[in-house]
């Protein structure tokens, strides 16, 4: 078994990797780095525990539909708080948002709060809830 930090630093990267796809508007690299990042069961919530997408294939198309309608201006994020409880780990960040959608502007704040399993050799999201 790793070291937590080791183990951190792996999910902090995997958070890194997953947010930085989707930032980037490439919809090649977001199919690419989101299905590395997903184990098979991913769910997404929204902030009323509501599933939004649930598998790899829905939830990664809920981050290209967002990326198609959206443009980014602005996204910041606080480091995360990250958890690991053996092949389990929890990984929460605040977030804030600056976009635009059909000429309308929009600012949000919120958090995220994700839930990782080792699997496969390797970290994947398996549920994540969107607190915004």
């Amino acid at each position: 078994m790793a070291e937590p930090d080791v183990v951190g630093r792996e999910i902090q990267i995997a958070l890194e990797t997953i947010n930085g796809a989707w930032l980037s508007r490439n919809v090649n690299a977001i199919r690419l780095a989101l299905s590395a990042c997903f184990h098979r069961e991913m769910v997404i919530k929204d902030a009323k525990l509501k599933t939004v997408a649930r598998g790899r294939e829905a939830c990664v198309q809920s981050y290209l539909d967002f990326v198609e309608q959206a443009r980014v201006s602005a996204f910041q994020q606080t480091e995360p708080d990250i958890y690991v409880f053996g092949d389990a780990a929890i990984a929460s960040y605040n977030w804030e948002i600056a976009y635009s959608i059909g000429g309308e502007n929009h600012r949000q704040g919120g958090g995220d709060v994700f839930v990782f399993l080792r699997a496969e050799e390797r970290w994947l999201a398996v549920w994540r809830a969107v607190l915004g």
